[in-house]
């Protein structure tokens, strides 16, 4: 249903080249990017903050106990006074930080997990899947591979790092792929381009 809903609200914008940018080849494959590309990178990241808010959550009420607050907050008071602490501060302190850091490495394996299962499974995350977007392998327009996928996953940060140039090389790009869609070997198209391939 939302899926219709936003092919229709992008229909109408489809006349504007910002709202969409799409170049098919000789095989009728439609490679996207401009806006349409954009909201379902921004749904993604609501969708994958708001998950790693309630593994965070979930992970703290497992580890913590109901003392850590109200040592948390003693500490807190301590540090804007400088005042030396005590040893059940300093263990509880220690005991933070180590869950803090493994909570991170848990969030980040999680997020991976997720993320590549996505992938490799749907070909799609929830938010290009809404928008009827697709990524896959580049020369077979199949699925992609656990390999791709880490790939992609991994050099996403190359081309969100320089002030998002990877993504910006997608519009002068032949198959609109960005600099991590280079690396990974893999494209976005339209879910109704594959279709009428198969």
């Amino acid at each position: 249903m939302l899926n219709k809903f936003f092919d229709r609200l992008f229909s109408i914008f489809s006349s504007i080249n910002a709202i969409q940018k799409v170049k098919k080849d000789e095989n009728g494959i439609c490679y996207i990017t401009g806006l349409r590309r954009y909201i379902s990178v921004l749904l993604d990241f609501i969708i994958i903050i708001l998950f790693l808010q309630f593994c965070g959550q979930a992970l703290n009420q497992l580890f913590k106990n109901s003392e850590d607050g109200k040592i948390f907050g003693q500490i807190a008071a301590k540090y804007e006074m400088q005042v030396p602490l005590s040893t059940e501060e300093k263990i509880t302190q220690s005991r933070l930080i180590k869950l803090w850091i493994l909570n991170q490495i848990v969030q980040f394996i999680m997020l991976f997990s997720y993320v590549a299962y996505m992938w490799v499974k749907f070909a799609a995350t929830p938010g290009k899947l809404l928008l009827g977007l697709r990524v896959v392998d580049a020369q077979t327009f199949g699925k992609m591979t656990l390999k791709q996928a880490t790939k992609r996953f991994f050099s996403f940060v190359l081309s969100v790092a320089p002030l998002f140039l990877g993504f910006i090389w997608s519009n002068f790009n032949n198959r609109c792929q960005t600099w991590h869609d280079k690396i990974a070997g893999t494209v976005v198209v339209t879910n109704k381009s594959l279709k009428r391939q198969s």
